[in-house]
Formats: C-alpha cells, sequence, structure tokens
C-alpha cells in the first residue's frame, strides 16, 4: 500500500492511501501549515476550497486523496472530527470526486460534491444516493454540529 504525504495550505491534513476500494488507510497529521510555510503551487482544488465560503466544515478530494479539516473548527470534540474524517474519506472513495461540508449562512450543514469535467470514472448517481445515506446515517452528529456552530461559531 502506497503512502502519501499530503500538505496543504490552511487547513489540518489526513492522508489517506486505498489498496483495494474496501480497504482505506487513514492517517492524521496534527501540525498545520501557517500561509507563510504554504507550497508555491496549489493545486486547483485547493484554490477552489479556498476561495468558497469561509464556512467549509471539511472536505476530502479523491483526486489528491487529502482531508482538510478547517482549523476553526479544532474545539470540536476529537471524535466528532475522527468521525467526519472518516465518513468524507469512505464517500470520496467510493464514488470519487469531492466532498465538502460547510454551513450555510442559516447554520445548516451541506454536503456538496463536485468532479473534474474529465473525470469518467465519478458517479454521479452514487453521489447523490451516498450524500442522503450520509444525511440519514449521521443526521445525530449534523444536527450536533448545526447546534455547535448557532452558539459558538455564528457572530
Amino acid at each position: 500500500m502506497e503512502k502519501k504525504i499530503c500538505h496543504c495550505l490552511f487547513m489540518n491534513v489526513v492522508d489517506y492511501s486505498m489498496a483495494n476500494d474496501d480497504d482505506v488507510e487513514i492517517r492524521c497529521h496534527k501540525k498545520s501549515r501557517s500561509m507563510s510555510s504554504a507550497p508555491a503551487s496549489l493545486s486547483q482544488e485547493e484554490r477552489r476550497i479556498k476561495m468558497e465560503d469561509q464556512n467549509v466544515l471539511c472536505a476530502a478530494s479523491a483526486y489528491t486523496e487529502k482531508f482538510y479539516m478547517n482549523p476553526e473548527y479544532n474545539t470540536l470534540p476529537e471524535g466528532v472530527i475522527e468521525e467526519l474524517q472518516i465518513a468524507c474519506v469512505l464517500f470520496t472513495a467510493d464514488v470519487g470526486g469531492v466532498l465538502t461540508i460547510a454551513f450555510d449562512e442559516e447554520g445548516h450543514l451541506e454536503l456538496q460534491t463536485s468532479h473534474n469535467e474529465d473525470d469518467f470514472l465519478y458517479d454521479e448517481i452514487g453521489s447523490v444516493l451516498k450524500v442522503k445515506e450520509l444525511q440519514k446515517n449521521k443526521r445525530d452528529l449534523f444536527e450536533a454540529l448545526e447546534m455547535f456552530y448557532q452558539i459558538f461559531m455564528k457572530v
């Protein structure tokens, strides 16, 4: 199994590698890089995630095999962060593309998927079904995160 070393401009990073679709190894890195020590060249995905709404909670990419956690939410319990990591990584390992979990203006969680236009292996139908499954299975977690955002993060 190949281990990938990941770096990210603005979020904590988890790298993962896949031996096959059923075997995903996740390794957590507790350090986050500051903007001054970031690599000069960012991938298109990293730029897109950075440019999007600043209420991004986390994101995972099948293209770069990276998980991004917004450091503004480091006060969340470790178990919640790990649950988000596992859910996002397994999602992208299953259907491909990029999964972004973000808060809208009212504080509701949105699960957004995207993919490269030339990615013919991305499963569009599977991604919709997987989002619905994730919303159903993680309902309590998502409701707790929305409450956390309303109480502690919304200004």
